[in-house]
């Protein structure tokens, strides 16, 4: 598969990459601005974790993993996310691109 076709979760992160998907659509006078807003990614941690070891990604990946070593992960991750929550859910800061374009 060649590197236009590609797709996932963070096949635009590289804006570069955008730039040139949008050429090949019949964009022009592409301007990308990259910024950091806040993302409200669940109610709380357990919401967070749910919603992770749902994802058919990290279940391909703890596929064949021993229970133990899950657990550890997964209380890790407990760990990670917890100086995120606050009444407002878990929220982070994310990184998205503001593109404008003309066709």
């Amino acid at each position: 598969m060649d590197a236009l076709n590609e797709f996932g979760t963070y096949v635009f992160a590289d804006g570069m990459r955008l730039d040139r998907v949008l050429a090949v659509a019949g964009f022009r006078a592409v301007h990308r601005e990259g910024l950091s807003v806040p993302l409200r990614i669940g109610a709380d941690v357990d919401d967070v974790i749910g919603y992770l070891l749902a994802e058919p990604e990290i279940q391909a990946l703890m596929a064949g993993t021993p229970a133990d070593r899950v657990s550890g992960a997964v209380e890790a991750l407990r760990a990670a996310f917890a100086p995120y929550a606050g009444p407002d859910g878990i929220v982070m800061e994310t990184s998205v691109w503001l593109v404008t374009a003309t066709r």
